[in-house]
């Protein structure tokens, strides 16, 4: 029997959730913190890249995110230090697009762990183009970058509608079906198609093409659940990943929003149900992961809260009927971070929150040390919930 869908009284007789002050300010000190983390020195190898201390990384997917996030706080402040900074993480990750459009991804010390994947270049593209529609300019070279990612993302397409995490899957062959890179490889190839587009820029058919091809095969990786397993038909080794379901369920609504197809709706909604009536924790101080229920690398790490707070957020605007249930559960989810994770005895060297619950050694699962990862989702989260930044005291 299902859960009650409505906030129970134990969770109205504590504090009323976050507000939009509070969540602003949250935004503010993450993106702040950033800020103090982009390389300044022109000689410098990495000059524009974000840098972290403890994982001894300076990232492109990251930086990308940042060039978003600092193009945000920009028309929050009007404070020209911030499209400064923009305009140079967007050069930083121009400048290390790989020749044949992708980007790698780094664990620490910038050790590539594949040649390429849907995971950086993905949410690079996404952040870029979500920076540019805010304001920071661009040019024909920034076309064409995009256009180069979406070339890469066609050619891991390996079945109809399935596309491979990396490169390595596709040098062998490993017919291992991640749905939530599925997911991502649709959304941004759908939203490079749209940007290119309306600028015309000439994009390519088959991107879209590809994208429509996911709608079908991401359906029916769905679990009778309503859970999207990391990979499909891997319930037996993946039965719960919160993080990565929340991954799927965000990047089909940006899908939703392309196509207007109602079946995605109706999955979305399954998806939700999932996570609030079976994963999900709801407390005093406010709603938690169930992390005795997740079977996943991606333990404890507080990215996950982000993630799975954009999807509902998300799915709050999408849901015209239960509208206020989806966004009251997002806005929990923050409320837990905001109460338990917030003060950071590490604040200097890992940003305003605690990277993980568990007090796990950097380097353990390298998501938990990206804040630009966690500001790319707040993002959406803000957006969803008709949060306006405007700080103009910032700096």
């Amino acid at each position: 029997m299902a859960l009650s869908r409505e906030p129970s009284g134990f969770r109205k007789y504590f504090e009323p959730f976050l507000g939009n002050s509070e969540l602003a300010a949250m935004y503010r000190q993450m993106a702040e913190w950033l800020a103090g983390q982009q390389v300044q020195d022109s000689g410098h190898e990495h000059y524009g890249a974000v840098w972290f201390p403890t994982e001894t990384r300076y990232d492109n997917r990251d930086t990308a995110c940042a060039a978003l996030a600092f193009q945000r706080m920009f028309q929050a402040t009007d404070d020209g230090r911030y499209a400064d900074q923009a305009a140079l993480a967007r050069d930083y990750v121009l400048r290390v697009q790989e020749e044949d459009g992708g980007y790698a991804e780094l664990t620490r010390d910038n050790a590539r762990i594949d040649e390429g994947s849907i995971v950086n270049t993905g949410i690079i593209a996404h952040s870029l183009i979500r920076a540019y529609n805010a304001g920071l300019p661009f040019g024909a070279a920034d076309l064409e970058a995009l256009a180069r990612m979406a070339d890469f993302e066609l050619t891991l397409e390996w079945v109809p509608g399935g596309f491979y995490h990396d490169e390595k899957h596709k040098t062998e062959d490993s017919r291992l079906d991640c749905q939530n890179t599925t997911a991502l490889a649709a959304m941004s190839l759908a939203q490079i198609y749209r940007f290119l587009e309306e600028r015309r820029a000439q994009p390519k058919e088959e991107w879209m093409a590809a994208a429509r091809r996911t709608l079908p095969r991401l359906a029916e990786g769905q679990e009778d659940t309503g859970q999207w397993p990391y990979r499909m038909g891997m319930m037996d080794r993946f039965p719960c990943d919160m993080n990565h379901h929340g991954m799927v369920m965000l990047f089909v609504g940006e899908l939703y929003r392309e196509f207007c197809d109602e079946r995605l709706l109706d999955v979305l909604i399954r998806g939700g149900d999932w996570l609030v009536e079976d994963a999900f924790l709801h407390t005093a101080h406010g709603t938690k992961h169930n992390w005795t229920f997740q079977k996943s690398a991606c333990l404890y790490f507080t990215w996950g809260y982000f993630m799975t707070a954009a999807a509902l957020a998300q799915l709050g605007t999408l849901d015209r009927e239960r509208g206020d249930h989806w966004r009251f559960e997002a806005r929990e989810l923050l409320r837990y971070v905001r109460t338990d994770l917030w003060a950071n005895p590490n604040a200097a060297d890992e940003g305003p929150f605690k990277l993980t619950e568990a007090g796990m050694a950097p380097g353990y699962a390298w998501h938990g040390q990206s804040m630009g990862w966690c500001l790319y989702e707040m993002d959406h989260i803000l957006h969803d919930l008709g949060v306006r930044l405007a700080f103009r005291d910032a700096r």
